[in-house]
This record gives C-alpha cells, structure tokens and sequence, in this order.
C-alpha cells in the first residue's frame, strides 16, 4: 500500500479531563505509520497543553485561536495534501479507526478519486426513551438533517485546496462544512470502524439552540419548495426525539 500521509486535527479549549481518553484511544491505533497529531488550542489555562508534553505524536502547532472553527481551518491549511481526520477533543475512537481510514482513502485513491469525504460508519446514536442505538444515516440524508459537531470525520483533496470551516457557525460548524463539500462535488464514503461521543459537551447542553442552528443550515442549502418542506418534516421528528429523551432522563433522574 502506498504511504498515506495523515494528520489528526484537534481544536481544543481547556479540555484536560476529556483528552486523556482521547489520546490513549489514539496511542492504541493498530497502524500509527505517517501519523501526527496536530493541535490548535484557544487559550487553555486548564493544564491541557502541558498534557501534551506527555505524547510524542502530538504537535501544538496554533495557541491562540478564537474559536474551534479558526483553528481547525489553520490545520486544514497545513500540509494540505495530507489525508486529514477532525476529531473532537473530548470524544475517543476504536482501535482500528486510522487503519480502516487510510485503507478506504488508499483504495479511492487508486479508483482515481481525487477528493473525497471519510464518515465512520457509526457515529449518529439515538438513545434514551424508545432506542439504544448507534446507525448510519444513509448518505443521501447528509444533505439534510443536522449532525453534531466532531462526528471524527476525513476529507482529502489530492490538489489541497480543502475548504475551510465557516468561522460565523457555533454548534452546526461540521454540518454546513459537509454541506459545501456536497455541493463541491466530494465524494463520500463510509468506513466500517466507530466514533465514540462525549454527551455532555456543548451541543448536548444547548441542544436546542444547536437544533435551531442546524435547521437554518439544512434550509439555506436547500432551496427547493418541497426540499424544504422535507427538512422541516425530517427536525420536526428529530425535535419529537430529543423531548421524549429530555422527559425520560428528567424520570429516570426523579427515581434516582
């Protein structure tokens, strides 16, 4: 197999009780050949880039950026070639999720594509009142309905011009991201490992604001009457979804 240079990039923002997990995630992969991992940190105080120091593989390479979205696109700028895979700073993922990565990356490669989107195959979970699942939402769908931030997914474009994350979105960043990439004509594809999410991040907390945020992002790139009327129908489930989870944690939290 040809060497497939790949770059895991991580904003992060005091985040020294989520990293530990992460980084032990990545320590295990089954193939860390042609690996780094680079950071772009926004002021932490947490003791998180002191953290650091204790994994060679990783490289501080920003320190003071605005946001997460400011930082990831100075990843993005660097070593535009690479294979790079967005990981949130306080998720994890299994053991063969770089391997699987740049095997799907090296055959696309082969096939002649020249930039193309990796998802993992089960990052979208419903869980709470009626499932307990991990799924893949078909591909199609991605044009649609909203995903949560660091979803750990890859992008590759063999002439490295890869887009940039619009710095003005808050929850719906790697949504409307996707969103250009399927309208820029990058090919995606699933590949067969896991993404594992923390639950008590930002978007979880402010679920409802990121729900709005999402929606407006799915209708601004869809323009078409009845394309329209489908999202709105699609986040009116998603809506009904999260309050019957909302009303069975508040029950299970009142038996407790």
């Amino acid at each position: 197999m040809d060497r497939i240079l790949t770059d895991i990039c991580i904003a992060t923002k005091n985040s020294f009780k989520t990293l530990p997990k992460l980084l032990k995630s990545i320590l295990n992969q089954t193939d860390l050949n042609d690996v780094r991992v680079l950071i772009a940190d926004n002021n932490s105080c947490d003791g998180t880039l002191e953290l650091f120091k204790n994994y060679s593989f990783c490289k501080i390479v920003s320190y003071k950026d605005k946001n997460p979205e400011e930082g990831l696109n100075y990843l993005l700028n660097k070593n535009q070639e690479n294979l790079k895979i967005i990981i949130g700073a306080d998720d994890y993922i299994s053991k063969n999720y770089i391997k699987s990565f740049k095997k799907v990356a090296y055959h696309l490669k082969k096939k002649g594509i020249k930039k193309f989107i990796l998802l993992p195959m089960f990052y979208k979970s419903i869980n709470g009142f009626l499932f307990n699942i991990d799924f893949p939402l078909p591909i199609f769908f991605l044009k649609f309905i909203g995903i949560s931030r660091g979803i750990g997914f890859g992008i590759f474009n063999s002439e490295g011009n890869i887009i940039r994350y619009n710095t003005n979105t808050k929850f719906a960043s790697d949504f409307d991201f996707l969103l250009r990439c399927i309208k820029d004509n990058y090919y995606f594809k699933y590949v067969p490992t896991r993404y594992f999410f923390y639950k008590g991040g930002r978007s979880s907390k402010n679920w409802q604001v990121a729900f709005q945020e999402e929606r407006n992002t799915s209708l601004k790139y869809n323009k078409t009457w009845i394309l329209r009327i489908f999202i709105k129908f699609l986040f009116k489930i998603k809506f009904l979804v999260k309050k019957l989870n909302e009303i069975e944690k508040s029950i299970r939290k009142s038996f407790s």
